[in-house]
């Protein structure tokens, strides 16, 4: 019961996860000069413009000359560095475990700067503090 149900809440979460994308997709395939889904008729066109202009391809090339670049840097630093952490007891490990964990934290660090700008700006932190203070 709890694997069909594991199953059914994952499979839900895929289907979340992977909509906008078809959608997007979908949308693109149109023949209208604007968005549209379901598409009003399917075409490749708005493919071979992108694909037509220099810009579009200049900038994918350099996103993928980076994005090689950045994976082999990081494979040839973090292989080493797990092997390590995982074989060896030496001092400083865990500093060196939270260094190299640390990124993982930068998503969390930017929300939290951005809601804490948002409410600043329209008033809901104030709003939030007489709430708290209201009901304590």
């Amino acid at each position: 019961m709890v694997s069909a149900l594991v199953r059914i809440v994952s499979f839900a979460a895929l289907a979340y996860l992977a909509l906008p994308l078809v959608v997007l997709v979908g949308a693109s395939l149109t023949t209208t000069s604007f968005l549209a889904f379901p598409p009003r008729g399917l075409t490749l066109s708005w493919y071979s413009k992108m694909l037509g202009d220099p810009s579009y391809v200049s900038a994918f090339l350099l996103s993928t000359q980076l994005a090689v670049a950045a994976t082999i840097l990081a494979v040839f630093l973090a292989v080493p560095a797990a092997i390590a952490i995982a074989r060896y007891r030496f001092i400083g490990r865990g500093l060196f475990t939270a260094t190299l964990m640390s990124p993982l934290i930068l998503p969390h660090v930017v929300l939290g700067a951005a809601l804490l700008q948002y409410g600043g700006a329209s008033d809901w932190c104030a709003a939030s503090r007489r709430c708290w203070s209201d009901m304590w």
